[in-house]
């Protein structure tokens, strides 16, 4: 047999390369995410009540939406297309 068909070492020697080879690591994730502050009720008011470039009319109808209110025909409007 010739000395490059041979095996080089068996099993131990592949062990012994896989332990040795270097352990390469992702960066540690980094949020870059600002921070913030949660409002309360009396701040979304605050936000709410702002001036806004739209009429008053508008601003009350926009107001007493809720999600069952603008979702309640989305089925019918779906099914008129």
């Amino acid at each position: 047999m010739s000395s490059d068909l041979s095996r080089r070492g068996g099993r131990a020697a592949r062990r012994k390369l896989r332990l040795q080879a270097p352990i390469v690591m992702a960066p540690a994730l980094v949020r870059n995410v600002p921070p913030y502050e949660v409002l309360d009720a009396e701040g979304v008011e605050l936000l709410h009540d702002a001036p806004l470039a739209i009429p008053e009319e508008a601003k009350e109808r926009l107001k007493a939406l809720t999600p069952a209110g603008y979702t309640g025909n989305a089925g019918k409007q779906a099914r008129a297309i």
